[in-house]
């Protein structure tokens, strides 16, 4: 859960004690040199910079998250004939203050966030011959007309099912789209440079 600013008592960005502005205000001016010494990770209490979590307790919370979310995906495929949106609706808050229904994708939209990047959560596309058959899209990038697609459970039947539909769906529209799996969010920032720099996606830190 996100920390509250200390500054402007806003949202914290990510596990940060303080709002995206106002941590880079604090970078730019090098006045964090003594957070960085005196922060220590909450839950094992060694040295964690100006993070709350040293990088091994937030790399097992990012695990945990991930199972948490893959225990929704199994759920919702016993639960047939169920939509996944009333079973599991959006609860997940970014920083930006929308709500999604994963920790992955609350990071990836962190990011695009940070990075001043547009996108459109769960956008709806439709088969153009067939307006009964759509899709929820993960992320749509409008200025660039781009869809990103995260893929995070594989054994499952249902999951897969439902994204060969949604990949004949993209393929009819003739969209461009871009993918990304479990092990692309250990280097989620590499990840989605270079999809911004495969399409030329401007950044606000390039």
């Amino acid at each position: 859960m996100a920390k509250i600013c200390k500054i402007c008592g806003k949202q914290g960005y990510m596990y940060f004690q303080y709002c995206y502005e106002h941590l880079q205000q604090i970078k730019k001016e090098g006045q964090n040199s003594e957070e960085k010494k005196e922060n220590t990770c909450k839950k094992c209490g060694k040295p964690s910079g100006e993070y709350d979590l040293c990088y091994k307790c937030y790399r097992t919370k990012v695990e945990e998250d991930l199972k948490q979310d893959r225990s929704i995906l199994i759920q919702s495929e016993k639960d047939s004939g169920i939509d996944i949106r009333d079973k599991w609706p959006a609860e997940i808050r970014t920083i930006q203050g929308c709500k999604v229904r994963s920790h992955a994708e609350c990071r990836i939209a962190d990011w695009l966030y940070s990075q001043e990047v547009r996108y459109d959560y769960e956008r709806q596309l439709y088969k153009k011959d067939d307006v009964e058959k759509f899709l929820l899209s993960d992320f749509f990038l409008p200025d660039y007309k781009i869809y990103i697609e995260y893929w995070g459970y594989k054994d499952s039947e249902t999951y897969n099912k439902r994204r060969e539909e949604k990949m004949q769906i993209y393929k009819f529209n003739e969209c461009i789209v871009e993918h990304l799996q479990d092990r692309d969010l250990k280097v989620l920032d590499d990840a989605l440079r270079a999809i911004a720099i495969k399409h030329g996606i401007k950044l606000k830190n390039p």
